[in-house]
């Protein structure tokens, strides 16, 4: 009789709603569908790495017999949807430029100059982005926003000045809906939305970091920050970007 141990398990992937960011210590997960982080050390990714199609994460470890491990690490990981055997149709592109500079608007368009269908495309943004993120898991936000920003074009350099009119009219705007302090997700979905409103293509990034934990978004254009200073976003690595 074949060892149980013999026989072919099946190839197991990240779900596709899940998305992860290496760092030095550990690997974050971050659920889309249950709006929630998770960190997996990196001896617990190197396990999975040896069943699944992960690529493993620093220094591999030994090849031992760590089938129990496995299963057991695995196991629970399939049963909080993290984890799945079937294959996911489509990828995600999470890829961003490193930023290098941050947006000035200062002596941009005054808010005297804002029209009143700036003031309604603003408004649309604001209380939709709001609604989501009270209503909605990150994964059905996320889907809407990337089907929205897949109709748009790369901002070319003569947009750049449009870029700056419409964070300004933005920032000139925010107070009228909320305040940006401590409301990071909620201010950059709603300048992603408010930008692809204005027919501009934005990034909206959000970005984490360890020791101790702590995550951030923010909205880029290339490698210029749009609603922060990019000496602040530089110390968080992203792990979604649509």
């Amino acid at each position: 009789m074949d060892n149980v141990d013999d026989v072919k398990q099946p190839t197991l992937r990240l779900a596709g709603h899940v998305r992860t960011c290496a760092m030095s210590d550990q690997v974050v997960l971050l659920d889309l569908r249950r709006n929630r982080y998770l960190a997996l050390g990196l001896k617990q990714w190197e396990i999975l790495s040896g069943t699944t199609n992960m690529p493993p994460v620093g220094r591999p470890g030994g090849r031992e017999d760590r089938q129990d491990d496995i299963r057991r690490l695995s196991g629970s990981l399939l049963r909080q949807g993290i984890l799945t055997s079937l294959p996911n149709h489509g990828a995600h592109d999470d890829a961003v430029q490193s930023p290098d500079s941050s947006l000035d608007v200062r002596g941009a368009t005054p808010y005297s100059a804002i029209g009143a269908n700036r003031v309604w495309r603003f408004m649309v943004a604001a209380t939709w982005a709001a609604a989501a993120l009270r209503l909605r898991s990150l994964r059905s936000i996320v889907d809407h926003v990337a089907r929205r920003s897949s109709r748009l074009d790369h901002p070319e350099a003569a947009h750049q000045a449009g870029l700056r009119d419409a964070v300004a009219a933005f920032e000139a705007l925010r107070p009228l809906m909320f305040t940006a302090r401590d409301k990071c997700l909620y201010d950059s979905l709603a300048l992603a939305c408010f930008m692809a409103s204005e027919g501009l293509k934005t990034q909206w990034v959000i970005g984490v970091k360890t020791q101790p934990f702590a995550a951030h978004s923010w909205v880029q254009a290339g490698t210029v920050v749009l609603n922060d200073l990019h000496e602040n976003v530089r110390s968080f690595k992203p792990i979604l970007v649509v």
